[in-house]
């Protein structure tokens, strides 16, 4: 049997949890996103000149 204060406790650091991972992976797309971005364009400079 668990305390309920304990299940609280539980569901308060996965909520947590799952929002800084929401947070990390929101970043992680967003920087991966804007170095294709990068890339694709210094690519595309190398081959005009």
């Amino acid at each position: 049997m668990h305390h309920p204060e304990f299940k609280m406790k539980i569901k308060l650091i996965l909520n947590e949890c799952t929002k800084i991972v929401r947070i990390h992976f929101i970043w992680a797309f967003y920087l991966i996103y804007n170095l294709r971005k990068l890339l694709h364009k210094t690519l595309v400079n190398e081959m005009l000149t």
